[in-house]
């Protein structure tokens, strides 16, 4: 009888132990991973390790040579697992290095997988991370030592030196609410939902609107939901353009305070601005299928990974640049999808293709066979 393969998933950022904790895209996408391997014959456990959650402790976990704070398990605790699979920390430290050293020590047999979720991601960590970005660059060049593959989304071949193996971003279709048919007489909706990050040029959009507001074109009204770094910059924006009443912030929401959003917008916004982390970048972002299991079109700016092969017509894409989004081109793009479908249909139409593309199952299919082949 071949002998079952069984391992931990290592997340820092939320006790996903119990399912119904994940609050996140990027939590809901962990949970569906983790049950993708298990029905594949996979046996796959989680387990928190604790990331500091106050400031001062945030802040000394990014000065290089100070502990990471983070509670890697001890090994002996890990039960003669064929593998673990652990999801980047925002910083790499010494305690992942000498967690990784003893786990190999141990079970040198054991694979160990560490998926980069977002590569390069350098230019990612600015603010409080640009100190990070030093003890990172210190610490991940130890990690050839005892990762087997990296788990990657950029289609490298090797990352840090290390071999990788390439997945999708995928998600279980049945974790998201499809959107409702929403009333598109007086104004067109657009959502965008994201820990908004320089990179998401949201900013973009904003200056857009405000050239387009002061030329009186269609009424259309942008919904902001999340938090980041680049929140306080969007807001100064809106208040300077005087755009107050076409945008609405409303924090981080989810469940179904979340779905209400969504089911007053009949468009969204995925990234305007991955172009500023490096060019000629595509896009396999969660959000983008989240969009998409919802049935909700949307526009960006970035090549989307599933549609290079496929064409779409519920997807804008924007130019890669600093030019402020035309938001008439936006307009006449609603409009024009809207008139070729009903919204029952384009709903319909989308989170089949989603079903088609970014289930988990397809996306963590490489991983699997590798996992099922040691």
């Amino acid at each position: 009888m071949p002998h079952v393969k069984f391992g931990y998933y290592l997340y820092c950022y939320a006790d996903l132990a119990n399912p119904e904790n994940a609050k996140s895209g990027v939590e809901k996408k962990i949970i569906s991973q983790i049950k993708t391997f298990n029905a594949y014959g996979v046996k796959c456990k989680f387990v928190y390790c604790k990331a500091p959650n106050n400031l001062l402790k945030k802040i000394i976990s990014c000065i290089p040579f100070f502990s990471d704070g983070i509670s890697w398990p001890p090994i002996e605790q890990l039960n003669n697992p064929s593998f673990i699979y652990i999801r980047r920390p925002a910083v790499v430290g010494k305690e992942l290095i000498d967690f990784l050293a003893a786990f190999k020590n141990k079970y040198p047999d054991a694979m160990v997988l560490y998926e980069i979720p977002s590569y390069p991601y350098d230019k990612e960590m600015t603010g409080l991370l640009s100190l990070a970005l030093v003890k990172d660059r210190i610490y991940r060049k130890k990690l050839s030592d005892n990762v087997d593959y990296i788990v990657d989304l950029s289609g490298e071949n090797r990352i840090f030196g290390i071999p990788t193996i390439q997945i999708t971003n995928g998600i279980d279709l049945s974790m998201y609410a499809e959107k409702k048919p929403v009333n598109l007489d007086n104004e067109i909706n657009i959502l965008s939902v994201a820990f908004f990050e320089r990179w998401h040029g949201i900013d973009r959009f904003i200056v857009g609107m405000r050239d387009y507001v002061q030329s009186h074109g269609q009424l259309i009204h942008l919904h902001l939901v999340g938090a980041g770094t680049a929140l306080s910059e969007l807001k100064k924006k809106v208040a300077d353009y005087g755009l107050s009443d076409f945008v609405t912030f409303y924090g981080v929401l989810e469940g179904e305070s979340l779905s209400e959003i969504y089911n007053k917008c009949s468009l969204a916004i995925e990234c305007l601005g991955i172009h500023r982390r490096g060019k000629g970048q595509k896009s396999s972002s969660l959000k983008s299928r989240e969009y998409m299991a919802r049935g909700m079109p949307f526009i960006g700016s970035s090549p989307i990974d599933v549609f290079e092969n496929e064409y779409v017509d519920f997807f804008l894409k924007m130019p890669e640049s600093e030019e402020p989004i035309n938001i008439e081109a936006v307009v006449q793009f609603h409009n024009e999808l809207y008139a070729k479908y009903s919204q029952s249909e384009l709903i319909a139409k989308i989170r089949e293709f989603a079903n088609l593309h970014i289930s988990m199952d397809m996306a963590m299919k490489s991983v699997i066979d590798i996992l099922s082949d040691r």
